[in-house]
């Protein structure tokens, strides 16, 4: 199967059905970033397509068919205490920082709540939203899409 388009209309008409459900999750993995990604949420189809023209060409656009949020608000005791308390060991969770310049995420395996609560010290004081790993590897679970190259053919690059 050839790799799709952001601009194709199906993946266009895919994320608008997804949206009439409420928010959905973005993850854009930048090509030649060295595993560098992103976590973006959307609530509206115009902010999304703003949002897809300001990536570089090749970057990798996955958006997610449904996602669990675990926890959002300001890192302070009472959030490290409530965060604790949702913790199931062996979850794959994702902290994604909304105070600073770009959402900067931070995987990590739930092995422990000392695991948890030493990753939430880390930003203290910081908005932030926690997620649960998303599964983005099959068709099932997530769209991909790719930024198409100026002649509009798209060419996936190395992430």
């Amino acid at each position: 199967m050839s790799a799709v388009s952001t601009t194709d209309r199906t993946f266009q008409q895919a994320v608008e059905d997804l949206l009439s459900g409420g928010e959905i999750l973005v993850v854009v993995r930048y090509v030649y970033g060295a595993g560098a990604r992103e976590f973006l949420f959307f609530k509206d189809m115009t902010e999304f397509r703003t949002s897809m023209t300001r990536l570089r060409r090749r970057d990798s656009v996955v958006v997610m068919k449904s996602f669990r949020d675990v926890i959002a608000g300001t890192v302070d005791t009472q959030f490290i205490e409530a965060a604790a308390e949702l913790c199931r060991h062996g979850e794959n969770w994702v902290v994604i920082n909304y105070d600073a310049s770009k959402f900067v995420a931070k995987n990590f395996s739930v092995s422990s709540k000392a695991n948890l609560v030493q990753e939430l010290e880390r930003v203290r004081g910081h908005r932030v939203r926690i997620i649960e790993e998303p599964n983005g590897i099959s068709a099932e679970h997530s769209i991909e899409a790719y930024v198409p190259d100026p002649d509009g053919i798209v060419r996936p690059g190395a992430y």
